[in-house]
């Protein structure tokens, strides 16, 4: 494949971004500026292609996408502000990727054109690492809201590092639930947090205080929302009372 044909494949991959109006565009924002440490990640190990897809979808995003959903009005200023900031960064990055990448491909097509077939990026989910003490001590911090039925969520956050996303943080933060559901009351605070720290949402977990381990359509529906922003997002759900745990991946992921 000639170079002006593989940047154009990848650009083309990079622009295939879809809003679902059923998450809230809040949501949106905060994962978009998740998607441009990651892709800031990729830029410092030098994997050109990823960087270079994230910047892409992030612009594609909040440029073309967004404005579109049925509450976008509701997005508050600060997070718009934000938002503008981050494309103004981005956008160059992105432009001097492709003529970076333009150029290592024509190196490349001149160089192996007679000697290997060139091989595109072939989009793959990445592994996802979870700490084997993970479940154990979410349930022991959990166990107080257990012993009064009352469900428990924790959002399990990470960084990126060599296309592998690793569960590093269990962020419990301030919540209001029964005996099946939880919702969280200070998403402002877990989103300054992350960025404080650098970190990704690669998933969630939650307790099942009388209940067996499984997901239910609300959690379906939960996970969805999770899944829409990053393909290999996990749900964990413990049931304490029945010493179950159950782990919800996307099919193809190795962990």
């Amino acid at each position: 494949m000639d170079p002006s044909t593989r940047l154009k494949t990848l650009t083309e991959y990079g622009n295939a971004v879809e809003v679902d109006n059923n998450i809230p565009p809040k949501r949106y924002y905060r994962s978009g500026l998740e998607m441009v440490r990651m892709a800031d990640v990729y830029m410092t190990e030098g994997n050109l292609e990823n960087a270079f897809i994230l910047y892409m979808k992030f612009m594609t995003l909040f440029i073309e996408k967004i404005r579109y959903h049925p509450d976008f009005s509701t997005v508050p200023v600060t997070d718009r502000a934000t938002n503008a900031q981050k494309l103004r960064e981005v956008m160059p990055k992105a432009e001097k990727l492709k003529s970076q990448l333009m150029e290592c491909y024509e190196k490349e097509y001149k160089r192996y054109f007679d000697e290997q077939p060139i091989n595109l990026l072939t989009p793959s989910l990445r592994d996802v690492t979870v700490p084997r003490r993970l479940i154990e001590r979410f349930k022991n911090l959990a166990q107080r809201n257990t012993d009064d039925n009352i469900e428990t969520c924790g959002i399990l956050a990470g960084k990126l590092s060599r296309n592998v996303l690793t569960i590093t943080h269990l962020v419990l933060s301030k919540q209001s639930g029964t005996s099946d559901s939880c919702i969280t009351t200070n998403e402002v605070e877990v989103d300054q947090f992350q960025r404080d720290h650098d970190l990704v949402t690669i998933g969630w977990i939650h307790t099942h205080p009388s209940q067996t381990a499984f997901l239910s359509s609300v959690d379906l529906h939960t996970h969805y929302s999770y899944q829409c922003l990053m393909s290999e997002a996990v749900a964990i759900v413990c049931a304490p009372t029945y010493n179950e745990n159950k782990r919800t991946y996307n099919t193809f992921i190795n962990v």
